[in-house]
């Protein structure tokens, strides 16, 4: 008896990380007759071979921000933020990241997207901030987190000039 296999993998399909389709072939040299059409005693058989992660992506290294601003306007201001990270068997590059940045926590969606950076402009106030990641073996995990702009800029004293003309008063009485 003579046997081999081939393999014939595929990655990040539904249900499972990877999938590989083993294809066994057995030669029975007692029995082999290639003379003929299709040859006698050659058996194959299609092996199917899931490999399955159960376990989510772990945060790495998310806390809550703060940054300030010196706009004199308190105008909103563009914030460069690192990208996250998650650790994962998936590479990082094949994580797919989902963020919702509410403004002022107030319970609306001002800002989504899709990536592991955030970056962009943010008005003066407290944000929350929700982190989604998935693997490509259908694990998700999120978290939120509070991401604030503080006013920074001290109250500028303004003087302003009064002019005011003095007029005689004719007291009469």
């Amino acid at each position: 008896v003579g046997m081999t296999y081939s393999d014939e993998p595929f990655q990040y399909i539904t249900g499972a990380c990877a999938k590989i389709l083993r294809t066994w072939k057995v030669l029975d040299w007692c029995n082999y007759k290639g003379d003929v059409h299709p040859p006698q005693g050659i058996f194959q058989h299609v092996q199917v071979i899931k490999i399955k992660d159960s376990i989510p992506p772990v945060f790495t290294g998310i806390e809550d921000l703060r940054f300030s601003s010196t706009d004199s306007m308190c105008n909103p201001v563009n914030l460069a933020i690192d990208p996250f990270n998650a650790d994962d068997c998936t590479p990082d590059n094949k994580l797919l990241w989902r963020y919702y940045v509410d403004y002022h926590k107030d319970g609306s969606v001002n800002a989504q997207g899709l990536g592991n950076n955030i970056s962009g402009s943010y008005p003066v106030g407290i944000h929350s901030v929700r982190l989604v990641v998935e693997d490509r073996c259908g694990n998700f995990n999120d978290t939120t987190f509070m991401l604030e702009l503080v006013d920074a800029k001290p109250p500028t004293p303004v003087y302003e000039a009064l002019i005011a003309s003095l007029m005689p008063v004719n007291d009469t009485t």
